[in-house]
């Protein structure tokens, strides 16, 4: 029994031992792809769709013309969406840009006005922007295989989608798409931020540093005096005559949110930070949240 048991453990060690190593060489194959930026997606479609959909009949799965592997996508005629496959909404609110990689052939497409298109969309599908076109004999022939790489600028939002649409004459007009890799690019170091310190900010004069968000429901008000709704703020500032505060009460209340945003403050020279900030909180029936 012992020489099983051994041979047992050997290959669980083994296999784990295997996983590790798929798993160091995905990410690995990831950075590399990405040249140091973010690794969204990485597709080749041999066991499914991955984080793509098909648009309809004129889009689909073909295990022909892969780039590697068995599997590619084959868009052909000019269904519309028929003719399209395009990602869920992905969430690429974080990245000033985002860069688009994949390979394709193209096969029967007859003459210039036969073409296919990258898109983008930052409403989760309704609208979409063609962000580059490729046309037969402009931008490539037929049954050569092209790899391409595309850089797409920000801003995006939380329900952004890529698509890629045929725009051919029939069914024998393919192209086939492999091997699509998202990255994205994150924001760079602190550029022309707070660097000189102890910074301050009471609001007398504006609102300095610090901006009012465009992507939340409603806005921090700058004020002096007292807060207009009775026994739920301050009578005045704590030093100086201004401050800032937020009308949580309804219509705002619970379902709305307010952002503003801090400027870019940069540490890399220190070895503490101490954060100070007033809060004034009247509690009337539903609470305040405190620090």
């Amino acid at each position: 029994m012992k020489p099983k048991s051994l041979h047992l453990n050997l290959k669980y060690v083994l296999n784990s031992l295997l996983v590790i190593l798929l798993l160091l060489a995905f990410s690995i194959n990831g950075k590399a792809q990405c040249g140091g930026d973010v690794l969204i997606d990485n597709e080749s479609f041999e066991s499914g769709w991955g984080i793509w959909n098909s648009g309809g009949v004129d889009a689909f799965r073909s295990a022909s013309n892969a780039n590697t592997g068995s599997y590619s996508v084959d868009i052909q005629d000019n269904s519309g969406v028929a003719s399209s496959f395009y990602t869920n909404s992905l969430d690429l609110s974080a990245y000033t840009s985002i860069n688009v990689n994949f390979s394709y052939l193209a096969i029967s497409m007859d003459n210039a006005n036969e073409d296919f298109w990258l898109q983008i969309s930052t409403d989760g599908g309704t609208n979409f922007t063609t962000f580059t076109t490729y046309a037969q004999s402009i931008d490539f022939n037929n049954n050569v295989r092209e790899n391409e790489s595309v850089t797409i600028t920000g801003p995006f939002t939380s329900t952004t989608q890529l698509r890629f649409l045929c725009d051919a004459s029939g069914n024998a007009d393919d192209v086939y798409i492999d091997d699509v890799v998202i990255c994205g690019t994150l924001p760079g170091p602190c550029s022309g931020g707070i660097t000189s310190f102890p910074y301050t900010e009471g609001f007398e004069s504006g609102w300095g540093a610090w901006t009012q968000l465009a992507i939340d429901d409603f806005d921090w008000i700058n004020q002096s005096g007292g807060t207009p709704s009775s026994g739920t703020g301050p009578s005045s500032a704590n030093e100086g005559s201004q401050y800032i505060y937020v009308e949580a009460s309804s219509p705002n209340y619970s379902s709305k949110v307010t952002i503003i945003d801090g400027p870019c403050i940069d540490l890399s020279a220190e070895t503490e930070l101490l954060l100070t900030l007033i809060i004034i909180c009247t509690e009337r029936g539903s609470g305040c949240r405190r620090l």
